[in-house]
């Protein structure tokens, strides 16, 4: 994972470079690019060109999420479609207009995202994010049922699943 990183992280930082007003964060096969629309389009673009060319990986954009806030969903849809269609260096950019038939897995959400772990949106986005990761854990948890060990159980409970809610913990303000 850390060559990974090691190799992505020049593609990005010269990227970036060209795109003054954009913010990111990449960590591993996930990064995040915060901008207007158009230019967190271009540099998106700009990225998927540039790592293709220098590093031979292709960004994957079915499994890229374009959040945009505050708006209805076909809204959304028709303004990256109409940023797409507008401008040639963003052609590439086509599978982002994609739709599965599931809402959660298409390409352009307006309700929320999840980034490292952690989701980012509407505060029903998010209630229901922590909502189903309290499910999760929960059924992992009566999984462990099985274990004869005491102290394998106290470990997996205590160093398992237990970091999974102290990460949201600590990353997600109070209610």
């Amino acid at each position: 994972m850390l060559s990974f990183c090691l190799a992505t992280q020049p593609v990005w930082c010269r990227v970036m470079e060209r795109h003054p007003t954009a913010r990111a964060v990449a960590f591993a096969d996930d990064g995040f690019v915060h901008d207007d629309l158009l230019k967190a389009l271009l540099a998106c673009a700009d990225i998927k060109t540039v790592t293709k060319e220098d590093s031979g990986l292709d960004l994957q954009l079915l499994k890229c999420t374009v959040y945009i806030k505050g708006h209805t969903i076909q809204e959304d849809r028709r303004k990256v479609r109409d940023c797409i269609e507008s401008d040639e260096a963003l052609h590439g950019l086509r599978n982002l207009l994609h739709e599965s038939g599931n809402p959660a897995d298409d390409p352009i959400q307006v309700d929320g995202i999840k980034c490292v772990g952690i989701p980012v949106g509407t505060d029903q986005y998010t209630s229901t994010f922590v909502y189903n990761k309290v499910l999760s854990v929960a059924q992992d948890v009566q999984k462990l049922s099985i274990m004869s060990d005491p102290l394998v159980h106290l470990h997996l409970l205590k160093y398992c699943q237990n970091t999974r809610f102290g990460y949201l913990n600590r990353i997600l303000p109070p209610p």
